[in-house]
């Protein structure tokens, strides 16, 4: 089975200093093409884990996280699974 890899795109909000969250948004695309790959699973894990679905455009939110180290994990049918620091 040919699987491709996936390429996460990161936006990371500075930390509010009032309300001590920030949001995680980015785009999950495909490392051969650039197409966005929608529907992927997105996975906020550490302090909390949150799991979130790309839409049509391969873009993700993640909001209200809580300061802390987190691994952000992506994965999608068809496509190698990818895990990074943030």
């Amino acid at each position: 089975m040919f699987a491709s890899r996936l390429f996460v795109g990161l936006l990371l909000a500075s930390v509010a200093p009032l309300t001590l969250a920030a949001q995680v948004s980015g785009r999950v695309n495909s490392a051969a093409d650039g197409r966005a790959i929608t529907g992927a699973e997105v996975r906020l894990e550490g302090r909390d884990t949150i799991a979130v679905r790309t839409d049509s455009e391969g873009r993700f939110r993640v909001m209200s996280v809580r300061p802390g180290r987190y691994l952000l994990r992506t994965r999608a049918m068809g496509y190698v699974a990818r895990t990074r620091e943030v």
